[in-house]
């Protein structure tokens, strides 16, 4: 599956990837997720695994198929 999400902002690119590449982080910042934990390292990258909680959902693991920076 490939997930595309379109937004306006003033950050730069590379401001805005630095935030949203910060995976384990992502539940500071939106109330859509709970908790994010690294199954096998850390850092967003193909192969990585991530449990992500998220309310009203049972817990799903991520898993980047590519990455750009």
């Amino acid at each position: 599956m490939r997930v595309v999400e379109t937004f306006v902002t003033s950050g730069s690119p590379e401001v805005v990837w630095r935030v949203l590449a910060d995976v384990e982080h992502w539940h500071d910042w939106t109330p859509t997720v709970i908790e994010v934990k690294a199954l096998n390292g850390t850092g967003l990258k193909a192969g990585a695994k991530y449990r992500v909680v998220q309310p009203k959902l049972r817990p799903a693991t991520y898993e980047p198929s590519e990455t750009t920076s």
